[in-house]
Formats: structure tokens, C-alpha cells, sequence
């Protein structure tokens, strides 16, 4: 597929304690579940992370351009990155991600800025297709101090998925672990 993935994995992991990319899950790092999903969609992988050590994961890693931004910063440095049309973006820390659902929110993003799934009226955007084309405009937002994403998206011709639909599919999809009671939580 002539698509570009990239999994956000260089936040700051406050609530972890440590790097959530790296951190065990049922004996892999979280990172890792993720990777071997978004490969069988394509070989266009890369890492958005200021962490030097998640190069050992075999992709090239990309440094946030705007530093200290949060997440904006990190769709921003993928949008000036990529040189696909439809760009991928997987949170690290979502293990439970699996094909099917990715695949429907790639044809869901056809005609569409943005595709992510909205899951009980809160837009997943951690999980979604960028369209290049939003470069710009992304940029210029970010720019003017605009961080949260639900009003990023709303500010573009943004296609919400029924989150609750893809949940039927896969209930642990949209599962995110941000501290180590979620993962003893999920039987580790």
C-alpha cells in the first residue's frame, strides 16, 4: 500500500516513569506490538521520537521540527516529512491495534484531510490517516499556539469514524496505556 506509517512514540512518558515505548507487555515492548501490526500494511515505517534509543527498533526515527509541543508537534513533523499522500498515525502505546480496523479507516479517509475514529464523542486522533495536503495549514495552526488536537481536526475537512462500530470488531482497540496500572490492568 503507497502509504506512509508513522508511530507517535517521543513523548515525555511523565505517567509512566519511563520510556512507555519501551515498557513490557505480555513480553514485548508496547512499540513492538505495534510494529509488527503496522507492517503487514506497509514497509513505510518511521518512528516520531526524540529518544536516541528507539533507532533499535530498525526505522528511521524523526525528531520533532517545533520541540515541546505535544502530539500537534509530532503530526507536523510527519505531515513535512512524508511523501505519501496518506500518512498513518499509531500511538505507541495502543497494542491492541489490528489490521482490519486500520485498513477501514484508510479507505474511510478517501476524499477526506483527516479520518479518525470518534469513540463515545472524543475524536481518537492518536489513531488515524493524515492527508499531506494539510502540511500548511497544520504548520500555520500550530504556529498561532493551537495544541489540542479535537480542535486541529475540527479545522479541517475531517472525516469522524464511528469509533463504537470499530469497537464491536475489536473491543480493546482504543486501549492506550499510560502508566503501569493500565498494563497490570491488562494482565501484566
Amino acid at each position: 500500500m503507497n502509504v506512509s506509517i508513522y508511530i507517535l512514540a517521543g513523548g515525555k512518558s511523565s505517567r509512566m516513569g519511563s520510556d512507555k515505548a519501551t515498557t513490557l507487555f505480555h513480553g514485548k515492548q508496547l512499540i513492538q506490538h505495534v510494529i509488527d501490526i503496522v507492517a503487514l500494511i506497509s514497509p513505510n515505517i518511521f518512528i516520531l521520537s526524540n529518544h536516541d534509543n528507539h533507532t533499535k527498533f530498525g526505522f528511521e526515527c524523526i525528531k520533532d521540527i517545533i520541540k515541546e509541543v505535544g502530539p500537534a508537534g509530532g503530526i507536523d513533523t510527519m505531515l513535512q516529512h512524508s511523501k505519501h499522500e496518506k500518512n498513518i498515525l499509531v500511538s505507541c502505546d495502543m497494542p491492541f491495534i489490528d489490521v482490519v480496523s486500520i485498513q477501514k479507516i484508510i479507505t474511510a479517509s478517501n476524499n477526506y484531510d483527516i479520518a479518525v475514529p470518534l469513540l463515545n464523542n472524543y475524536p481518537e486522533a492518536l489513531i488515524g490517516v493524515y492527508h499531506s495536503s494539510c502540511k500548511e495549514k497544520w504548520r500555520n495552526e500550530l504556529i498561532k499556539g493551537e495544541r489540542k488536537l479535537s480542535t486541529f481536526i475540527s479545522k479541517f475537512n475531517t472525516h469522524l469514524i464511528d469509533g463504537n462500530e470499530l469497537q464491536k470488531e475489536n473491543p480493546l482497540l482504543f486501549s492506550n496505556f499510560n502508566s503501569l496500572k493500565d498494563i497490570e490492568a491488562h494482565g501484566q
